[in-house]
């Protein structure tokens, strides 16, 4: 774990905060692209958990979307400290969030980080 946030030292706080809090909540890729800012921001702090609907889970589409129901997970201190690094880094260059805005978005087009950018960058 100690080799991880050495490696982290180097990396954007976009990037940062993507890895601790996919490493902290266990969330695949596709989970991670479909947090938005409202999900982990209450407009004055980082929320304690990230709750997502069932559309946004794996198999939470087609014949067994019935079987899946969101999911709530609690962000520990390392991944509410990541997420708050990046918020504030990101509200500095832009103003102030729209809550249903992506949370992690690209840099080249700004819309959402797909699931296969998110693998990439973790590779």
């Amino acid at each position: 774990m100690h080799r991880i946030h050495a490696a982290l030292a180097s990396f954007s706080a976009r990037d940062d905060a993507l890895i601790v809090t996919g490493l902290n909540t266990g969330f695949r890729a596709r989970e991670l692209s479909a947090i938005t800012i409202g999900h982990v921001w209450d407009g004055t702090a980082v929320r304690s958990a990230v709750s997502l609907e069932r559309r946004s889970l794996k198999n939470g589409r087609g014949l067994r979307a019935r079987s899946v129901r969101s999911r709530t997970v609690p962000l520990n201190t390392n991944a509410r400290e990541a997420l708050e690094a990046y918020l504030r880094e990101r509200v500095h260059m832009q103003g102030p969030p729209d809550p249903s805005e992506s949370l992690f978005r690209s840099r080249r087009t700004g819309r959402g980080l797909s699931r296969w950018q998110i693998n990439r960058l973790v590779h």
